[in-house]
This record gives structure tokens, C-alpha cells and sequence, in this order.
């Protein structure tokens, strides 16, 4: 962007890139240094500006694996270890989507709101780099010791109109279901028979987007006026996301 200020980049063991004026001429340096006590080898990082938590994957290392395997959260007003997720063996890449929260290892999911796991993604071989596109959710991952790389898509749902009358047309898309799979949609009434009826399936594309249409139920299967569940599942990988509609 013209106009737009550059921006310092830091680079350990390697000169400082549009360093400050006192550094590039030999002067004082500008920046404080701190050290936080980390449980085991530090390996990777990444910083969620919206909260100030940082959070740094421990891989075995310098002699020490008692802590390996986890990743460290650190508070960065305080500058002190808060929490200490335990996640799988030598971790090395982290990343921070700070619009879902979403905070990624090698190949866990970490809620930055609990610190704990709250999914295992498959993926290649010694994972290493990992980085997330804020716009779209998507994870990439470089898998060292694979010729891919890896592109986890969290599964999505969305059900235009949220709102209506019994027997309201729906159209129903999503994405980050398996390509080839199928997706069943179902809406959950409230009631004891039918639980559920289901509204349409579709097979999850090459690019594991779907689309499919339905119907909310007529009046006597519809339920009561108010929140319902609108569900869609992968019926091979057992992928699950849910909605509200809202049945006025």
C-alpha cells in the first residue's frame, strides 16, 4: 500500500531489517530484553494480538524432554507461563487465527478460551511450518519429511434464510468435508418422533464444498416456534456442523 509505514522485521542472529537510527549508527539500542521461563525447548511461536497471549510450541531439546510435547501460553502483560497445553511429540510450528480463536500445532487444535484440545487433524509426516489465512480459516502445513503440503479447511454451514415459517425453503452450503463423501443435512425438531428429518444430502466436491436444498418441515413435524438445530455430517468421516434456525 502507498503511503504505508515499513514495517521492522526481526530476524535472530541476523542484522535487524529497517533497524531505528540508533542501532543502524551504532548507538544505544532501543529494545529491552525480557526472559520467560519456558518448560522445555522453544521450537515455534506465534502471538494472538487480540487477546496478548503468546504461544510457544516445546519440542524436546538442550537435554531436557520432561515438558516436550506441549505448547506453553504465555500472558503477555505479565510475561509469565499461565497455562501448559500437552499436545503430540515435537511439536514445531504454531499459529493464531484470531478471528475463530483457532490455535494450531503440528496437528492439534488448541481453544485459546480453555487451553485444551479440541481436535486432531490428520496430516504428513514430521509437520513442521503451519500458517493460517485469517480471511478463509484455512490451515497450511509443511510437512518435512513429505513431498505435500497439508490444507486443513474447518467445516462450515451456512443456511439462508436463519429464520421462517414452517415449510420455508432453505438452501444449504458449507465447505471442509471430505471430497467424495457424503453430507446429510438434518433439522432436530423438539420432538420425541421425529427427532430429526432430514432436509437434503449432497456429495462434498473435490474442493469439499457442497450445496443442497430442502424444506423446513410442514406445521405437525416442525416443532415449537423458536431456536432449532440445523446439522450437517460427513457420513464417512463423521465431520459435524450445526446452525440455528429459528422457527417464528
Amino acid at each position: 500500500m502507498l503511503g504505508a509505514a515499513a514495517a521492522t522485521v526481526l530476524v535472530a542472529g541476523v542484522a535487524l531489517l529497517g533497524a531505528p537510527a540508533a542501532v543502524a549508527s551504532g548507538g544505544a539500542s532501543p529494545y529491552t530484553t525480557l526472559s520467560v521461563a519456558i518448560p522445555a525447548a522453544p521450537s515455534g511461536l506465534a502471538v494472538d494480538e487480540a487477546t496478548d497471549k503468546i504461544y510457544v510450541a516445546n519440542a524436546c531439546g538442550n537435554g531436557d524432554c520432561s515438558s516436550a510435547g506441549t505448547v506453553a501460553v504465555i500472558d503477555g502483560a505479565t510475561d509469565t507461563v499461565t497455562a501448559t497445553v500437552t499436545v503430540g511429540f515435537l511439536p514445531y510450528g504454531v499459529a493464531v487465527d484470531e478471528a475463530t480463536g483457532y490455535k494450531a500445532d503440528t496437528v492439534l487444535v488448541i481453544d485459546g478460551a480453555t487451553n485444551t484440545v479440541t481436535a486432531t487433524v490428520a496430516v504428513g509426516r514430521q509437520p513442521y511450518g503451519v500458517a493460517v489465512n485469517e480471511t478463509t480459516n484455512t490451515v497450511y502445513l509443511a510437512n518435512g519429511n513429505s513431498d505435500f503440503l497439508s490444507v486443513i479447511v474447518p467445516s462450515s454451514l451456512d443456511v439462508p434464510p436463519p429464520s421462517g415459517l414452517p415449510g420455508t425453503s432453505v438452501t444449504v452450503s458449507g465447505r471442509g468435508f471430505n471430497p467424495g463423501e457424503t453430507v446429510k443435512v438434518t433439522y432436530k425438531t423438539g420432538l420425541a418422533s421425529p427427532a430429526s428429518v432430514t432436509l437434503c444430502t449432497v456429495t462434498a466436491g473435490s474442493d469439499t464444498t457442497y450445496t443442497c436444498s430442502g424444506s423446513i418441515p410442514s406445521t405437525a413435524t416442525a416443532g415449537a416456534t423458536g431456536s432449532h438445530e440445523i446439522a450437517a455430517k460427513g457420513q464417512t468421516s463423521g465431520i459435524k456442523v450445526k446452525t440455528a434456525f429459528t422457527l417464528t
